[in-house]
C-alpha cells in the first residue's frame, strides 16, 4: 500500500482505520495499519493491530515479524527475542526474522544462539552479501578469525569490489595465528 511512507503515515492511519472498520477481516489493512503506527512511534496500538492479524491468521509470517520488530523498537528486548524465537517455530526460513532474531540474541550475549541463527540464514539466502557479513561478523566477534575469513572471502567472491570486504578479509588474515 502506497501510503504508508515517510510522512504519510497519519494519511495512511485514517485511510486504513476506515477499510479496517469497513472489513475487519482485512489483514493487510490490520498489518499496515500497525506498521504506520509503529513508524509514528505508538507502539501500543501498532501491537493491538498486529494482535487483531494474529487472530485472523496465527501463522501470519508478516505478523509475526511485525510483532517482534515493535517489540524491538519499543525496547521490550526480551520480549522481541521470545517473540522472534516463537515466531520462528512457526516459520522458521523467514530471512527477515532470522536476522532480527539473531541480532537480538548477540545483543543479549546469546552468542551461539545467534551464530546458529545466522548460519540458518545463510542456508535460506546462500547468495546474500548481507547474510554473509552479518555471519563473518558475528564468527570475528566471537573470536572466530579463520572461520570469519573464509566467510568473508565467500562475500569477496559475490562482490569483488567491495573495499569494506577486503579490508575484513585483511584483517581476519592479519589476525590468525602464523604456523612455525
Amino acid at each position: 500500500m502506497a501510503l504508508v511512507g515517510i510522512n504519510q503515515d497519519e494519511k495512511a492511519i485514517k485511510v486504513l482505520t476506515k477499510a479496517v472498520k469497513n472489513d475487519p477481516k482485512d489483514e493487510r489493512s490490520w498489518l499496515h495499519l500497525a506498521l504506520a503506527k509503529r513508524n509514528l512511534e505508538d507502539f501500543e496500538d501498532a501491537r493491538k493491530d498486529v494482535a487483531k492479524v494474529l487472530a485472523i491468521s496465527p501463522n501470519s509470517e508478516d505478523a509475526l515479524m511485525l510483532n517482534a520488530d515493535i517489540l524491538n523498537k519499543a525496547g521490550h528486548i526480551s520480549a522481541a527475542l521470545d517473540a522472534g524465537r516463537k515466531a520462528l517455530k512457526i516459520v522458521p526460513s523467514n530471512i527477515n526474522l532470522l536476522k532480527l532474531t539473531a541480532t537480538l540474541s548477540s545483543g543479549q550475549g546469546m552468542i551461539d544462539e545467534a551464530l546458529s541463527l545466522r548460519h540458518q540464514a545463510v542456508a535460506v539466502a546462500p547468495q546474500s552479501v548481507g547474510i554473509l557479513k552479518a555471519l563473518a561478523s558475528q564468527l570475528l566477534m566471537s573470536g572466530r578469525q579463520a572461520d570469519a575469513r573464509s566467510v568473508w572471502l565467500k562475500v569477496l567472491e559475490l562482490d569483488p569490489t567491495n573495499f569494506i570486504t577486503m579490508e575484513a578479509v585483511s584483517y581476519t588474515h592479519l589476525t590468525l595465528p602464523t604456523k612455525r
